[in-house]
């Protein structure tokens, strides 16, 4: 992705994985977890290094990046412009074999690929059981110290992350483990407890005072093993999502197992769910 749409685009700033969070005891476990992880890494040839700063203790993957979804997705529709056309606001309102149907009118097709996360077992019940949904819980903050976080940083074991804009901002969430059965739903609305620990969170991250300015939530996919979910659902249907909380590199991944699935008859890898 880096290669097809730039630096711009896909920016290489490393991201930090922290034993616990800024400003808290470490404890025991979380270290274990990510001497780990660093472990794993290095068998898999990733790079990884230690870390140590005022943010806490914990390891750092020099080679992560960031980007922006909605500037990928649009310089990607680009790139295929005359090939390709990217509708947005157009819901599909039913899926069938050779056919997608939308406000606007049918569009008949050989192939039908539903790349859907987040409630996909609603838009295609045959796959309920198999994929499950839940809720993320996210907020904003007014500018804090700049440069405060580096890069991305993720603490107590990945549950809570948060990272900072060019203009101090900060965008912090997690905590969905500490309110599982409730976050287990396809409701999209904030809801205060959650809210209520991101911004304790948000805190020890800024390490200064803030306001909020924006709270929001959203939908993604698990399934039971953690694999991302790609099958043929009903003829010339083949549907992928459940990335399990990390879409922006298992997405485009399974997307072209879809593709290879759906056109070629490839066999779905192992490391995917079919």
């Amino acid at each position: 992705l880096e290669e097809i749409l730039g630096s711009d685009v896909v920016r290489r700033t490393g991201s930090i994985r922290l034993a616990g969070v800024p400003g808290a005891p470490v404890e025991l476990a979380d270290s274990e977890d990510c001497d780990a992880l660093a472990q794993c890494l290095r068998e898999n040839d990733i790079a990884v290094e230690q870390y140590s700063s005022e943010l806490g203790r914990g390891i750092f993957l020099p080679d992560d990046a960031v980007m922006n979804p909605a500037r990928r997705a649009l310089g990607l529709a680009s790139i295929l412009a005359g090939r390709a056309r990217l509708y947005e606001n157009t819901p599909a309102t039913a899926i069938e074999p050779g056919a997608v149907t939308t406000p606007s009118g049918v569009i008949r097709c050989g192939l039908v690929l539903v790349a859907v996360d987040g409630r996909l077992e609603q838009v295609l019940p045959q796959l309920d059981g198999r994929v499950r949904t839940a809720r993320l819980q996210m907020l904003a903050t007014s500018p804090v110290t700049p440069r405060r976080l580096p890069c991305p940083v993720y603490g107590r074991w990945g549950y809570d992350y948060a990272q900072q804009d060019a203009s101090g901002r900060l965008y912090v969430g997690g905590g969905r483990d500490l309110f599982v059965d409730d976050e287990w739903t396809p409701s999209d609305e904030p809801t205060a407890q959650v809210q209520d620990y991101i911004e304790s969170v948000a805190t020890s991250f800024a390490g200064e005072s803030f306001s909020v300015v924006a709270r929001w939530a959203a939908s993604v996919g698990f399934t039971a093993d953690g694999r991302p979910l790609c099958t043929v659902v009903d003829d010339t249907v083949v549907a992928f999502g459940g990335y399990n909380g990390t879409g922006n590199l298992v997405g485009p991944v399974t997307a072209r197992a879809a593709v290879a699935l759906g056109l070629d008859g490839i066999a779905v890898p192992q490391y995917l769910s079919s």
